[in-house]
């Protein structure tokens, strides 16, 4: 823990040479930001009992980043795996946890494909996005399965202004977007549409005639928002997204070596203050992942979830919440192969309580799933709080979550493939989890910072039997993580500094070995000025050594560059540099990374 003091102690000294002007602004945007993915109800960001990370389209904007799991990289506790360039499949790791234990969310509609048990967030273009919410540490109690190392919202683009934009970069880089939104009375609208395509670079260092070349990626996006505002105050809302990609990837020779994949997802929401005191929520949704594969055989993969979510909010006195309700969902498969089960649903009820008294700050909520595949699950989790100021709060917290093994995990037929054969394991059990946490946030003279200790235990983790024949899912000892984040935002002589800091220690408790596929630390410290109508940044990044398998990997640092000019009040260019040392690392085994790659683009809005 002395190791902490530094970078808690740090900030804060420097701090006390920030203006005042400037530490009244970030003051009140500290007590004026909100959140609801913490506890599916809106509330201040400085009063949610737990760690937690917003990204504004204005972050997005500013990125040096091209794609969504590298933005999502930056963040503190957050580690990524990926198997090459653009397109190509990545995975997120959350506080040591697996990939697959992390819900994502799109517009409250809960996503990814029913037999990977994950999300294509490569294929998740930063275009169609408005804002992203991050809570670190289980939501299970609200959310059910999957919420072991957090939850990821993310909310599609709300424009009320107009604007086109395109970039050109190296790899064969091209990128366009269109976004239109306006009202029309009361009701309000935005669409956006983009479109990408790179001829990539080798995404393996393998030789022969398949591996020599170039892996290009191809993708049209759309996504549309709506709602309106009844004279009651009643919202309904429809919001609608759909990705088509088409990715190329190292194969067999004289094989095509290439999937074309499509992910929806819709909601429709009605938000009904029925009273002063009671506010009823409806949402229902879709989401599908289709997959064709064109490989040695062709193969496809199509999964479709429909869920239906009723929520009560009900205020007994002020900053006293009640909150009750109802989560269905059912998910189906059709695919080449013939699965024994092809459907199941998925049940549940939930309540919260969020109450104030004097300066204490309590969240309790209890959720319990009813599974057709595997049966009751009941979850729960517990937070209080101690508020010193506005500014300063002190929190602990604990829950449970669990991880429902996927159609692929369970049902995967008999196959054999060119690396070998596979089989699903129907005796699998949910992975089950048990989390602490220590908090501390707080805004100071204008510093932003919030540092915090975790310790989760996760049971029955699954994980493939490579040593099996055939191969398949089996269930682990334990796991232990423990870890610590801390994060500081401050402006020192107009240069404004963001920073975050992370340490995970994932082991198998039976072996005591690194779980693999993590980085034990990671630092990232991002500065940049505004010069009249130029705004540079630059963000160095650092990672220290990973495991995949028995092999360990190198840690490695990288230093990436944006420089932004407002040429007018309509027309905004940019360049972005990333690596621009051009250091050579590995971070998935078998796998190459980009190298030293920039973008150039320009925006026009009206």
């Amino acid at each position: 823990m002395k190791k902490l003091l530094l970078p808690v102690v740090a900030p804060v000294a420097i701090a006390a040479l920030s203006s005042s002007v400037f530490a009244e602004e970030v003051k009140k945007k500290y007590i004026e930001e909100t959140i609801v993915t913490a506890s599916r109800t809106e509330q201040p960001l400085h009063k949610v009992l737990a760690s937690v990370s917003v990204l504004t389209r204005a972050d997005i904007e500013a990125t040096t980043v091209s794609n969504l799991p590298d933005l999502l990289a930056r963040l503190p506790g957050i580690d990524l795996s990926t198997s090459g360039g653009r397109g190509s499949t990545s995975s997120i790791f959350m506080r040591g946890t697996n990939g697959d234990h992390v819900l994502i969310l799109i517009d409250g509609v809960r996503a990814g494909s029913a037999t990977l048990g994950t999300v294509a967030l490569q294929q998740i273009p930063l275009e169609q996005i408005e804002r992203i919410e991050v809570v670190r540490g289980p939501r299970a109690s609200l959310y059910g399965a999957e919420a072991i190392g957090g939850v990821i919202q993310i909310f599609t683009r709300q424009s009320q202004r107009t604007s086109v934009m395109v970039e050109t970069g190296n790899f064969d880089t091209n990128k366009t977007s269109f976004t239109h939104g306006g009202s029309i009375g009361s009701t309000r609208y935005s669409v956006t549409a983009s479109y990408e395509n790179t001829g990539g670079f080798d995404n393996t260092p393998k030789s022969g005639d398949a591996n020599n070349d170039k892996d290009g990626y191809e993708e049209t996006a759309l996504s549309v928002n709506a709602n309106h505002t009844f004279d009651n105050d009643w919202i309904l809302g429809f919001s609608g997204s759909k990705v088509d990609g088409k990715n190329e990837f190292d194969g067999v020779a004289g094989d095509p070596n290439y999937s074309d994949t499509v992910n929806q997802s819709l909601s429709t929401k009605l938000t009904a203050p029925v009273s002063d005191k009671l506010t009823i929520k409806l949402n229902l949704g879709q989401y599908k992942d289709e997959s064709e594969n064109y490989r040695t055989t062709f193969s496809f993969f199509d999964t479709q979830r429909d869920s239906v979510l009723g929520q009560a909010d009900y205020e007994l006195f002020e900053n006293n919440i009640f909150t009750v309700g109802y989560d269905y969902y059912n998910e189906q498969v059709d695919a080449t192969n013939n699965y024994v089960v092809t459907e199941r649903d998925n049940e549940a009820y939930f309540l919260q309580y969020q109450g104030e008294i004097q300066s204490f700050l309590l969240s309790s909520s209890f959720r319990s799933d009813d599974n057709e595949s595997f049966g009751v699950n009941n979850t729960r989790s517990t937070s209080i709080g101690y508020s010193f100021s506005e500014q300063t709060l002190v929190s602990l917290s604990y829950g449970t979550a669990f991880k429902a093994p996927s159609f692929n995990d369970l049902y995967y037929p008999f196959t054999v493939e060119y690396w070998g054969s596979f089989v699903g394991n129907p005796s699998l059990q949910p992975e089950e989890s048990e989390s602490y946490e220590i908090m501390i946030r707080s805004e100071w003279r204008g510093v932003t910072w919030s540092a915090s200790y975790y310790e989760t235990d996760v049971e029955n983790l699954i994980i493939y039997a490579w040593w099996e024949t055939p191969a398949t899912m089996v269930n682990l000892d334990n796991v232990n993580i423990t870890g610590a984040e801390f994060t500081a935002d401050f402006t020192l002589s107009e240069y404004v500094v963001n920073t975050s800091l992370s340490y995970t220690d994932p082991r198998d408790e039976k072996t005591d070995d690194l779980v693999s596929g993590r980085a034990r630390g990671k630092t990232s410290v991002s500065v940049s000025r505004t010069f009249d109508r130029i705004n540079a940044s630059t963000i160095w990044n650092t990672q220290s050594y990973r495991y995949d398998g028995s092999k360990r990997l190198s840690g490695y640092n990288t230093v990436d560059l944006r420089i932004a000019y407002a040429l007018n009040d309509n027309i905004d260019l940019s360049a972005k540099v990333n690596n621009i040392f051009d250091n050579d690392y590995v971070i998935n085994k078998g796998y190459t990374t980009a190298g030293s790659n920039f973008m150039l683009g320009a925006k026009y809005t009206f």
